[in-house]
């Protein structure tokens, strides 16, 4: 099975990152075991509702460079992943890490797992929308199945956390 970028890309209106930007903390509990190890190191933890890991530093490279980068390791990058990619409301980082927390499908029903509620979930957590860069950082650092082991695309992307230069 091949999860596309746009996988990622499309769930933009689902991520959400907090402004804790010169932070040097993580929150996630290093005394509880990981659910998984991707094969790049993080450290994914379950948290019930939702999995709680921490991302590289992003490196500054700009869209059209991640298109080529994913290209170049195998992955199929689509027309609107690329427009996304392409935009100039795109603006890549350096030194940036993020702590990521990835709500699971079981946390709407079907039917309620709308565009509407998930505003309403970030309101609640005080979340703002991150850079495309951070759905590029994880699908460049999670396999397919280690994506599947976490609820494959039954899954939407909120940002909690990030981290200047640690």
């Amino acid at each position: 099975m091949t999860i596309l970028l746009n996988e990622f890309c499309t769930v933009l209106f689902n991520i959400f990152w907090s402004n804790l930007m010169n932070n040097d903390q993580s929150t996630l509990e290093q005394e509880q075991k990981p659910f998984l190890v991707t094969q790049t190191g993080i450290a994914v933890y379950d948290y019930g509702d939702h999995f709680t890991f921490v991302l590289p530093p992003t490196d500054g490279t700009s869209g059209v460079e991640w298109i080529t980068r994913l290209e170049d390791k195998g992955f199929s990058v689509d027309g609107y992943a690329k427009s996304v990619l392409r935009s100039l409301d795109f603006k890549p980082t350096t030194g940036i890490r993020t702590e990521v927390t990835l709500l699971k499908g079981s946390l709407f029903e079907s039917k309620e797992r709308t565009i509407e509620n998930i505003r309403k979930e970030e309101t609640k957590r005080a979340w703002v929308t991150p850079n495309a860069e951070i759905a590029c950082l994880i699908r460049e650092n999670f396999t397919n199945k280690e994506v599947k082991a976490m609820g494959g695309s039954d899954m939407d992307f909120y940002y909690t956390r990030t981290y200047q230069g640690f």
